[in-house]
């Protein structure tokens, strides 16, 4: 009884090339140069495929499919290459700048293999599965997108879009990057309305201070309210009369200089509530003071 040879479909094309290429073995030398190359793209085509290499696949029948290769070899590999072509995905990649412009001059790479430095809008095959494309043209940050490809895909659109352009000058990556000046800074409150404000308590405690100076420096001979001075032993009525015009001078010197500080301070607070954020701006406020006037100067920088 004879033997039974049992062959999986799925196994039989590999199990029929590897027999027909151990025949091709014990041929000449010049006979199989070509034909074993052919049996050998036959049987990687067939592994590419089981492996889900379709594009590598497609390739090893091409080689197998010429007009060179046996001819039981040359149908099963067209017929295999035409299976494979029909499953096998492509994609279509298009790259946009921020304002949605399309961009031709590209790099694009798939899974770090690059595939096309120029966009001309056609498909190209790729394997079924999970892939990161990546763009970069020189001017924006490189972008990448991770997709999933399925088999029997064709012309699948996968679209990039870049962000805006790196600024000249760009710091590499680690490097710290520089800020510009008053970028993004906080709006800030005049310093008017606190030097008002400190004016005047200023002034008010001066005020006060004379106020009660003069009112201490008042001869106690004389009467506040007609200001004569009463002549005793040893009193000058006029000099105690000129010290009492001149206390009562400082005071009113002092209670001026109060109420004008209690002004100062009333405006700095109101200033101060009603005045708005705004940009932040150098300014300087010095006093001045000289024989007969005291003020502020004031300079700044917008």
């Amino acid at each position: 009884m004879g033997a039974i040879l049992r062959v999986s479909p799925m196994r039989g094309p590999l199990v029929v090339s590897l027999i027909l290429l151990s025949a091709f073995g014990g041929t000449s030398a010049a006979y199989a140069g070509e034909k074993e190359a052919c049996l050998a793209a036959s049987v990687e085509g067939q592994q590419s495929r089981a492996a889900g290499k379709l594009v590598e696949a497609k390739e090893k029948f091409l080689v197998c499919a010429r007009e060179v290769c046996p001819p039981i070899v040359r149908q099963d590999c067209s017929t295999w290459n035409d299976e494979v072509a029909k499953v096998i995905p492509t994609v279509s990649i298009g790259v946009k700048d921020a304002q949605g412009h399309d961009l031709f001059d590209v790099r694009v790479s798939v899974d770090g293999r690059v595939v096309t430095e120029h966009l001309d809008g056609k498909s190209f095959p790729i394997d079924p599965g999970t892939h990161v494309v990546r763009a970069d043209d020189g001017a924006h940050a490189p972008v990448e997108e991770r997709i999933l490809v399925k088999e029997g895909e064709k012309a699948r659109p996968v679209n990039l879009k870049f962000a805006v352009p790196k600024p000249q000058g760009e710091s590499k990556p680690g490097e710290p990057t520089p800020e510009s000046p008053n970028a993004d800074a906080a709006p800030g409150r005049s310093p008017l309305p606190f030097v008002v404000l400190g004016v005047g308590v200023a002034a008010t405690a001066v005020g006060i201070g004379l106020h009660f100076k003069g009112k201490g420096d008042f001869p106690s001979n004389c009467d506040e309210s007609t200001k004569v001075c009463s002549p005793g032993p040893g009193v000058d009525v006029a000099q105690t009369s000129d010290a009492a015009q001149s206390a009562v001078n400082l005071r009113n010197v002092g209670t001026a200089l109060a109420v004008g500080g209690s002004a100062f301070i009333v405006g700095g607070l109101v200033w101060f509530f009603l005045d708005s954020p705004a940009p932040k701006k150098t300014a300087r406020v010095l006093p001045g003071f000289g024989p007969g006037y005291a003020g502020l100067s004031f300079s700044s920088a917008f």
